[in-house]
């Protein structure tokens, strides 16, 4: 559990430094909510899973109400897995910014935790535009209220199955 604490404060401090003291330059932009909810997750899953070498995860799962992303990404790990992966439900995330430095943009999905600012995730892309689109497409997820009678599934994505271990806190991601 040490080990966990240590790695998120690790990261928190990697990308204060990187972010703000090493020039980069959080750019203004108000992300659009598009109705089209499936259009929405699908871009979403594209984005993430088009990130340049190393920062694209393994597996990923866009659901209505939440991103599972597994294997190796930037962002929240659940404790006590074998396996990285995390649950970032879309009411969760409070806040996105982006931020420009050199030839990268940054779009970070924030939670704030009682003043705290907790980065769950973080899509970096060489592309403005692409970025921008992630942020719409987050925005409309975020606004989004799901039909439990009538959920929303993407043609070919492949079924979620669980880690057979998982936390408490994970099963709250699923309220």
């Amino acid at each position: 559990m040490r080990y966990h604490r240590l790695t998120r404060i690790f990261v928190h401090i990697f990308y204060t430094v990187m972010l703000s003291g090493c020039g980069a330059t959080l750019l203004s932009y108000n992300p659009e909510s598009n109705p089209n909810v499936i259009n929405a997750m699908q871009s979403i899953r594209e984005k993430i899973l088009s990130q340049p070498e190393g920062m694209s995860p393994a597996e990923l799962y866009v659901a209505e109400n939440f991103i599972q992303i597994n294997g190796e990404f930037e962002g929240e790990k659940s404790p006590g897995l074998e396996s990285a992966f995390a649950i970032i439900p879309f009411k969760f995330i409070d806040e996105l910014t982006l931020h420009h430095k050199n030839e990268w943009f940054f779009v970070t999905l924030i939670k704030n935790d009682d003043g705290n600012h907790r980065e769950l995730f973080s899509y970096h892309s060489y592309n403005e535009n692409d970025a921008k689109k992630f942020m719409d497409s987050i925005n409309t997820m975020v606004q989004h209220k799901s039909d439990p009678d009538k959920p929303i599934v993407l043609n070919n994505q492949p079924i979620l199955i669980r880690p057979s271990r998982f936390t408490k806190a994970d099963l709250n991601y699923l309220d």
